[in-house]
């Protein structure tokens, strides 16, 4: 577990390789506005993992940002049992037997958190969060922000995916747009935002000129 600032915002990484895609799951833990701790898209859970998220404190909510950040996401159900777990309604859908509290504004774990849902992508339902207290964005899948492999077939695939080197959104995921008019709306409200680091799901962390990096990766969908 890595400390990014003291007592207030916390990751953690584990490898992961889908269809020979070198791409890793990070998660963020941050502290809201009433001392709440909030952990978005949480790695496979383990006694030390367990132990090290206690250690930090109570946890009040569990955030599954996108329908397809659900992996280990039940493993935490009966371990942390006294939390809540966030989802949008995708996800909700998906896993009707799942404990799963939709993602609303008027939440108190959310107090100190802002986060707007990507629309034109009805498939995804991808949620990107503000921590005010570190100005750092936490996204899921919108941003990869990868090295280039040392391995030539994996350089080949990541080609080919659009993936890595400077940060930007895979192809896959730009694919997944059905309303550019739509998504561009939602991405004009996040540049609203005071943030400088970024925190993806898939890579290596964003500590400064976020929002700059930010521009230049969605350039094309900006008005």
């Amino acid at each position: 577990m890595l400390e990014l600032q003291p007592n207030l915002l916390w990751t953690d990484y584990e490898s992961m390789s889908v269809l020979g895609l070198p791409l890793g799951r990070r998660v963020a833990i941050a502290r809201g506005a009433a001392g709440q701790l909030l952990v978005f898209s949480p790695l496979k859970l383990s006694a030390s993992t367990e132990a090290e998220l206690k250690k930090l404190g109570s946890i009040a909510a569990f955030v599954l940002p996108n329908r397809v950040h659900d992996l280990s996401y039940d493993q935490y159900f009966t371990a942390f049992s006294n939390s809540r777990f966030l989802a949008g309604p995708a996800s909700i859908a998906d896993h009707p037997t799942w404990p799963l509290t939709r993602i609303q504004a008027d939440l108190p774990e959310l107090q100190g958190f802002s986060y707007e849902l990507l629309q034109g992508m009805p498939r995804v339902q991808e949620h990107l969060f503000l921590h005010h207290a570190s100005r750092t964005l936490i996204i899921a899948d919108a941003l990869f922000n990868l090295p280039v492999s040392r391995i030539w077939w994996q350089r080949i695939l990541m080609n080919i995916a659009d993936m890595g080197g400077k940060p930007r959104p895979s192809r896959l995921f730009q694919s997944m747009i059905r309303s550019r008019t739509d998504f561009s709306t939602s991405l004009g409200k996040i540049f609203e935002w005071d943030f400088d680091r970024i925190i993806p799901g898939h890579g290596e962390i964003v500590e400064h000129d976020g929002k700059q990096i930010m521009r230049e990766a969605f350039h094309a969908y900006l008005s």
